[in-house]
């Protein structure tokens, strides 16, 4: 099953803010680079990105 046509990428409340170092050491961190491929490869296919900023 692949991703239909008018798929959107919503990329919510992803900012420098949860580098906070009261927050303790993070679980992830790779994140930053998976969603900048992922973000990557979804701008490629012409589909559209919506980013929320909370």
């Amino acid at each position: 099953m692949g991703i239909q046509d008018n798929s959107a990428l919503i990329l919510i409340d992803l900012q420098q803010g949860i580098h906070h170092p009261k927050l303790g050491r993070r679980n992830n961190p790779l994140a930053e680079s998976h969603v900048s491929a992922l973000l990557d490869a979804w701008r490629q296919s012409g589909r559209p990105v919506i980013h929320v900023r909370l």
